[in-house]
């Protein structure tokens, strides 16, 4: 099949909000992988990454592979959010795919998410810790909910003489 393999990082792995844009060009998923430990990954206001390839202090970072077809690569680079491209991208196997990158300038006053590994573990490692705030909250909850109950018979209670 004529195209390009093409290493993806974020919102269009399968299952998220903009794999819809890689199936309706006929790209059809290889494999997962891992780059080379030479790139760092920011979260860019926690709706999509940027991955930046450096020179120091990368690592390696979890990426889909797709063959895409020749004619959906424009249209795949046009609907990415502003600041990614379409750049090398040197896999954990030394291959050498295109790949989703970030400019640098985007990721600047960004949160660097590069100890997760990857999008997906860094989604889910959020997804975890609002959670744990949330039942680390429940007691609280809890108690105003049998306040809410106190407060609701206190009324009856009187009003009946008590």
């Amino acid at each position: 099949m004529d195209g390009f393999d093409l290493a993806v990082n974020g919102t269009l792995m399968r299952g998220l909000v903009l794999n819809p844009n890689l199936l309706a060009v006929g790209a059809v998923f290889v494999k997962e992988a891992l780059t080379e430990s030479s790139y760092r990954l920011w979260s860019i206001a926690d709706r999509h990454p940027a991955m930046v390839r450096v020179r120091e202090g990368g690592a390696a970072i979890a990426v889909e592979v797709w063959h895409v077809p020749a004619a959906g690569l424009g249209t795949i680079l046009n609907q990415e959010p502003a600041g990614l491209s379409i750049g090398k991208v040197r896999l954990s196997d030394g291959s050498v795919v295109l790949g989703v990158l970030g400019e640098p300038i985007l990721c600047e006053g960004q949160r660097e998410i590069t100890q997760w590994g990857g999008w997906r573990a860094y989604l889910s490692a959020e997804l975890a810790e609002e959670h744990m705030a949330r039942v680390a909250d429940m007691p609280t909850l809890l108690k105003r909910t049998e306040n809410d109950r106190g407060a609701a018979k206190d009324p009856i209670m009187s009003s009946q003489g008590g």
